[in-house]
């Protein structure tokens, strides 16, 4: 079963007909027809609104593995964190991991992004530098080529106004 069959399955369990799925959701009729069409993609929208407004786990919806039913805010710590920072379900699964890692492992994970962000803030090498004089050529080579385009169109529509 895929996620659309899922979202469909749900509906007829409540017992609601498209339209009523939809105003629950803030979808029109069509919207719901669209997401229960095998192979129509559910935006992450429509996937957090279906789970927050029915009670529905997230990762089942989108897997088919797990339970249906959403875990309580009581017994799952990253509920509230999910609504309040907005995850996607990726962000969720990578915090989740994180904390399932011992001292250890965090530590190197910690240590790692610290020298990837140190990496982004330094200055490129010297060989990665352009020079003002080459940024200048850079950007006529690519004002000439713009011209040369809008020319080309130019000529193009002028002969086929004249076609017509």
């Amino acid at each position: 079963m895929n996620i659309n069959q899922r979202i469909k399955t749900i509906r007829k369990q409540l017992g609601l007909n498209q339209t009523e799925f939809g105003e629950k959701i803030g979808l029109a009729q069509t919207g719901v027809s669209w997401i229960e069409k095998d192979g129509n993609t559910v935006i992450e929208q429509n996937i957090r609104l279906i789970c927050e407004t029915f009670g529905i786990n997230e990762a089942w919806l989108r897997t088919g593995e797990g339970e249906r039913e959403a875990v309580s805010a009581a017994s799952d710590p990253f509920l509230p964190l999910r609504q309040k920072h907005q995850l996607s379900f990726i962000e969720e699964q990578v915090l989740r991991i994180y904390f399932k890692l011992d001292e250890t492992a965090r530590e190197a994970v910690c240590q790692y992004v610290q020298s990837v962000a140190e990496a982004i803030a330094e200055s490129p090498p010297a060989e990665e530098r352009v020079s003002d004089a080459e940024r200048a050529e850079m950007h006529r080579l690519l004002d000439a080529e713009l011209d040369a385009e809008e020319k080309a169109r130019s000529a193009s529509e002028d002969g086929n106004a004249k076609r017509a």
